[in-house]
């Protein structure tokens, strides 16, 4: 098993639907990121929910990255964007 590190392109995520692993639906497709530029974090990917509009994603509660989907423990981890965003 190779268990090289992984680097995606932005190109190669933007796009990719966000799925709860609990009901297996969909919550979202990724469409930005939220960057911190003073400690050059990436803090959370900025999800288009449909009519809803836009919450966010934190990087903390990601489960993983595949190739087709981004994947969190459930719907809840897709909060609404804070105001500071």
């Amino acid at each position: 098993m190779d268990n090289k590190p992984t680097i995606r392109k932005w190109t190669d995520i933007r796009g990719l639907a966000v799925v709860a692993l609990d009901t297996g639906l969909k919550a979202g497709t990724v469409d930005d990121f939220y960057f911190e530029t003073e400690s050059n974090v990436l803090r959370g990917l900025r999800v288009k929910t449909g009519l809803s509009g836009y919450k966010a994603l934190p990087t903390n509660v990601i489960s993983a990255i595949g190739r087709d989907t981004i994947t969190a423990a459930n719907q809840e981890m897709v909060i609404e964007e804070s105001p500071s965003a």
